[in-house]
């Protein structure tokens, strides 16, 4: 069955994308000195797996991090955009509730390097994070 763009979900929430702490995931920039999303950030899950992500209202990092994202601790964290910013890049957002997430939803659509960069250039950490220290120069 073809997923479907879930219209209840404004264009203003908050998607939350789980990034874990690794040098294909996350990206340190030395002049602004702080780290940000790689675009591998927003692959898809698999080859006919869309990405995975939380509804970020009415979620905590907490929560979100709980289970088996907090082993070990401080090794994932919670990049957020607009939903806006992806549906205006052609993709869809549906509710894909699980067992460990009654907000999960997948992002869907064909994503390509200049959009996910984009994304992560446009994303920011859920606040009350603490992101690794700079990486040795």
């Amino acid at each position: 069955m073809p997923l479907v763009n879930d219209s209840s979900i404004s264009n203003d929430a908050e998607i939350w994308r789980r990034v874990p702490f690794s040098v294909r995931q996350m990206v340190y920039l030395r002049e602004e000195k702080r780290w940000r999303p790689s675009s591998g950030a927003f692959l898809d899950s698999g080859e006919d797996d869309p990405m995975s992500a939380l509804l970020g209202d009415g979620d905590t990092i907490e929560r979100a991090l709980a289970g088996k994202w907090s082993n070990p601790p401080g090794s994932w964290f919670i990049a957020a955009l607009r939903a806006a910013e992806f549906r205006q890049d052609g993709q869809g957002i549906t509710r894909d509730p699980t067992p460990e997430d009654s907000n999960h939803v997948l992002v869907f659509g064909r994503k390509r390097r200049p959009q996910m960069r984009r994304w992560a250039e446009l994303a920011c950490w859920v606040h009350g994070q603490v992101l690794p220290p700079a990486p040795a120069e």
